[in-house]
Order: structure tokens, then sequence, then C-alpha cells
């Protein structure tokens, strides 16, 4: 379990600034997220007002037109949902970058008695070399499940069947394999 510590204003001084050159990202990133929050809200009253009006009063037109409308907040759903993970995703991994490059900057600066005290290999690999961290991985879904998840909105709203999508890559190195044996 992670430990829950409140930062101080200078720690969130420190974030705002690496946030600070990706300004447009983090905004269209707010904002998507909150288009997909307020349609996911917005379905179940969708629902109830097509049941309420269309059904009981058994208009088929009404119907078709209010089944259109939940198909359109569906696609609008799923749509600022890609979105919004896109921008965040963009902008996390940006920020890690300008970590890196910083901190990479930072050790090129030090004198020649830091490294003779110090294994370099051990430096670089540790702070500079991209690895996944234990504890940013408890935290953040992997990434084939955040894509996995968001293929699964798109066959849903297309109506498909999403068990082919958790498939699709056993199919695929299947495939690979009888085209290698088909060319010895």
């Amino acid at each position: 379990m992670v430990p829950q510590t409140s930062l101080s204003h200078a720690q969130w001084r420190r974030i705002l600034r690496y946030l600070s050159p990706y300004k447009l990202p983090v905004i269209l990133a707010v904002l998507t997220k909150m288009v997909a929050s307020a349609m996911f809200l917005a379905l179940p009253a969708g629902v109830q007002h097509i049941v309420d009006t269309a059904l009981g009063s058994h208009d088929l037109t009404r119907l078709n037109q209010m089944t259109a409308l939940l198909l359109g907040a569906f696609a609008v759903l799923t749509l600022a949902s890609i979105a919004g993970n896109y921008y965040t995703n963009m902008t996390g991994e940006r920020v890690v970058r300008d970590l890196r490059v910083q901190l990479y900057a930072h050790l090129q600066t030090l004198s020649l008695r830091f490294f003779n005290e110090r294994r370099v290999g051990e430096l670089i690999s540790v702070h500079v070399i991209p690895r996944p961290h234990i504890e940013v991985e408890r935290i953040l879904p992997h990434r084939g499940e955040v894509i996995e998840g968001e293929a699964r909105e798109v066959a849903a709203l297309q109506g498909g069947d999403d068990r082919a999508l958790t498939g699709g890559s056993r199919a695929l190195e299947a495939e690979s394999k009888s085209e290698k044996q088909l060319k010895k």
C-alpha cells in the first residue's frame, strides 16, 4: 500500500512547473474527462427517459429517435474517454521525459570526484534509463489493460463481440507461426 502524504505548497508549485509547458494537453485532458464523466452520468437518465416516454406511448418513431440519441451519447462517451486517456498519458510521458533529461543534464555537470566515488552505470541505470517502478505499476493500470478497455468500448459501441479483442494477439501469433512454416 502506498503511504498517503500531503504535499506542501512548494511541492505543488514544483509539480505544476513541470506541467506548465503542457498547458493545452492538460486542459484538453481535463475537459475530455469531464465530458466523459458527464455522459456516463447522463446515460441512465437517457434510458429512463426512453422507458418513460417512448415505450409507454408505444411510439416507434420516438423510440428510434431516443435510441439514436442514446447511441450518440455512447459514441461521445467513448471518444471523450479515449481522448482523455490519450492526453493524460501523453502529458505524463512528456513530463517524465523532461525529468529524465533534466537529471541526465545534471549528472553531466557533476565533478569527477563524484563519479570516482560512485558507479556511473549504477547512477544512469537507476535514475535515467526508463524502467518500470514498482509503486507506479501498483497505482496505474498497465497499458495493455487501458488499450484493451478502450477497444472493448469501441466494440460495444459498434455492437461487436469483445471476446474477439482479447484473443486477437493469440490469433496473430498463430498466424505468424503458420506463415513461417509455409516459408520453410
